[in-house]
């Protein structure tokens, strides 16, 4: 994510730079490594006296479906700005999607 003048500011070489060493790629770059390192954070974090509490899936769904609508205002306010707020909320949801394959 960058701000949108900051990015119109970039040179066309820097931009391409980061087009190539970004997105889907470097998406699913960052959620392999945070699965790698997840187990032992969660173990430092346990051994720190943090509490983990495994939440029931369909207590999870339940707070899926509760900020859904949040989805649609985000896009609204997106596309007010001039962005593509579906475009980018999709893309969003197929990348969290894929990262489940991941664990």
């Amino acid at each position: 994510l960058m701000n949108k003048d900051k990015w119109n500011s970039l040179p066309p070489d820097v931009k391409d730079v980061l087009e190539k060493n970004s997105g889907k790629s470097m998406s699913l770059d960052c959620g392999r490594a945070f699965a790698g390192v997840s187990p032992a954070l969660k173990k430092k974090c346990v051994e720190a006296g943090v509490e983990v509490v495994d939440i029931p899936e369909s207590d999870r769904q339940k707070m899926r479906d509760l900020v859904k609508p949040l989805r649609k205002e985000w896009v609204e306010e997106m596309n007010k700005k001039g962005l593509k707020g579906q475009k980018v909320l999709d893309k969003a949801l197929q990348y969290l999607e894929e990262s489940k394959k991941i664990e």
